[in-house]
């Protein structure tokens, strides 16, 4: 059987110059790690070298996917035009949103429609030397559940190997039980495992003034420093970020833990950034939050740098926001950054309990969740404390 590479060199090598086509690949890690762009980024070099390509897509909208992949430099509209690339399209059914897209899933909670609408678009691509992006399989596993998910996804892979597609599918491993993860590695001959490494990038050194004069001071501002060479001691101006999706209630929870705030708004809604500047336990902190619509994710990664901690905001009553609130998560955690859940909205009908948000967005216990209502500044100043005390090890 033919190889093909990746066009990731390392990669290559070690998966013994490149995969065998008609493969079906495991692309599998932890929170943290964007594995998305990983096996986009093989997509559209298999694309440059003349491969078809079908993207299937359960977790978001496909306009996502094209707009992120845009801000690497990567445009569908040309392979989409020629024929050689088709999105499934899984998600917008979900949230009542017309699609255009070439594979509709128009009933995505039974896997039955899933199953055919994939089973199709693999029979309309047989022997097209075609590349199949699953993203993703945990948010199969997690809809479906074990034993439809990994039967199905075993009858794709035979598939596939009969088609020749060579398939990669984006595992993010939300704290599955170890038992279920073995059995999902199993299926797959090949595994590509990622590792997140966290490590406290913030420093905990302060400087502060306790007296004056012999006397002691009427305020006590603690002031992070770092030693930079050859410059010495310099001002590290603590930052926080606040995230979540669209509505889940951002600028409302900045306003109410802000002596000053301003938002950038259009349609009440923010479109660049919300600041906020808070005086608590002696610290002087800028609180900076993104907007929640997905084309403005990469002002994650920007304000990220030199960031003391990440809050992320999600709407109670909003499970159906849960996936999209795990996506900005995992980014958010790509930083090892202290993070804290405050979950919003509190006082609404069917607001969501915050251990059952932890369940839903399976979470492990050491993700602090905590209850508020930003209209009322109710919480507000828990979450503000807990992520404080995460910052400084309590």
């Amino acid at each position: 059987m033919e190889k093909i590479k990746t066009s990731i060199p390392k990669l290559d090598k070690l998966l013994g110059d490149g995969v065998e086509r008609g493969d079906c690949i495991l692309i599998f890690g932890p929170p943290g790690v964007d594995k998305a762009t990983f096996a986009q980024n093989i997509l559209v070099n298999r694309l440059e070298e003349g491969d078809c390509g079908l993207y299937f897509v359960c977790n978001k909208l496909p306009s996502s996917v094209r707009e992120t992949m845009k801000t690497f430099g990567w445009s569908m509209d040309k392979y989409e035009q020629e024929g050689r690339l088709a999105f499934i399209d899984a998600f917008s059914a979900h949230m009542a949103i017309p699609s255009t897209e070439k594979y509709i899933v128009d009933d995505p909670t039974d896997f039955n429609c899933v199953d055919k609408i994939i089973r199709k678009a693999l029979k309309d691509y047989e022997k097209r030397n075609a590349i199949l992006i699953v993203d993703s399989l945990s948010s199969l596993l997690s809809e479906y559940g074990e034993r439809e998910t990994l039967g199905k996804i075993d009858e794709w892979n035979k598939m596939c190997k009969n088609y020749e597609i060579t398939a990669f599918h984006i595992f993010t491993n939300w704290e599955f039980d170890r038992a279920i993860v073995n059995k999902i590695k199993e299926i797959f001959p090949s595994v590509i495992t990622f590792r997140a490494v966290e490590e406290k990038i913030i420093t905990q050194d302060y400087f502060g003034v306790e007296k004056i004069k012999g006397a002691k001071a009427k305020e006590s501002k603690y002031i992070p420093f770092k030693i930079v060479r050859p410059a010495g001691v310099c001002i590290y101006v603590p930052k926080i970020i606040v995230v979540g999706p669209y509505n889940s209630g951002k600028t409302t929870f900045i306003r109410a833990i802000s002596k000053h705030a301003v938002s950038v708004e259009r349609m009440g809604t923010t479109i660049s950034l919300d600041h906020g500047y808070v005086e608590y336990m002696g610290f002087s902190v800028d609180i900076f939050g993104t907007p929640g619509q997905e084309r403005f994710e990469f002002m994650i990664e920007i304000l990220a740098k030199e960031t003391f901690g990440i809050i992320l905001v999600v709407d109670s009553t909003k499970p159906e926001t849960f996936e999209r609130a795990k996506e900005m998560m995992e980014k958010a955690k790509l930083y090892g950054l202290p993070l804290v859940i405050a979950a919003n909205k509190q006082d609404l009908p069917g607001a969501l309990h915050p251990e059952e948000i932890r369940k839903r967005m399976k979470l492990s216990k050491d993700v602090p969740i905590v209850p508020c209502i930003a209209t009322q500044g109710k919480g507000v100043w828990n979450v503000i404390k807990t992520l404080f005390d995460r910052i400084l090890g309590v």
